[in-house]
């Protein structure tokens, strides 16, 4: 629990006891907060419950991230239907524009000239010993 929930419940409790000062009831109420819950069930069902209580926690946890995340988009979709400053649209634009050309690039590359470490005289010779002539 968070701090400010604490403070809650305890200004919440003062409150109460307040209110009912008078009350015969309260005193029988503290009377049973104060004793000891028997546990009930063998070992094994004790440990069963405390395992299915830590799996519901873990699941909304999960359920937590993903409604964070969903709340994270939207506002981020509620950002995107308004209207784009000047400066970010540019900037936007431009980003498109060089991914692009770049791509653009990439896939139409100019073949370069062939070039060999061999000599024309080195084929030559290559061609007589080869072919016999």
């Amino acid at each position: 629990m968070s701090s400010f929930k604490k403070t809650s419940k305890s200004i919440l409790r003062e409150s109460l006891r307040i209110f009912d000062e008078d009350s015969e009831i309260l005193p029988e109420k503290k009377q049973n907060c104060n004793r000891k819950m028997i546990s009930k069930g063998t070992k094994k069902d004790l440990l069963l419950k405390a395992s299915a209580v830590k799996e519901i926690e873990a699941v909304k946890k999960q359920l937590k991230r993903k409604e964070s995340l969903a709340e994270e988009n939207l506002e981020k979709l509620k950002l995107l239907s308004q209207p784009l400053k000047e400066k970010t649209a540019k900037r936007i634009l431009q980003n498109i524009g060089y991914q692009a050309e770049s791509s653009q690039q990439s896939k139409k590359r100019k073949p370069e000239d062939e070039r060999t470490v061999f000599t024309e005289e080195d084929f030559a010779k290559f061609e007589r010993e080869y072919f016999g002539c």
